[in-house]
């Protein structure tokens, strides 16, 4: 009985929390845009996730040297 409880505990601390029901969530800061920025957010953030994606997995992709971050 106690390892059934036990074992019930562990499926539950191993299972996914969503992030809206964490109780000490801090709220995501107010970010002022780059000054000089030319392109929209949705664009730039679009060009952030390319260039982490690059960094991450330009040496498995075989991209060499070229890439410099």
């Amino acid at each position: 009985d106690q390892k059934k409880v036990e074992l019930q505990i562990l499926k539950e601390v191993r299972r996914p929390v969503e992030d809206m029901i964490l109780k000490d969530a801090l709220p995501l800061p107010t970010l002022n845009r780059i000054p000089g920025l030319k392109v929209p957010g949705t664009a730039f953030a679009n060009l952030l996730m390319v260039r982490e994606f690059l960094h991450n997995f330009g040496e498995t992709l075989h991209f060499g040297e070229s890439l410099h971050f």
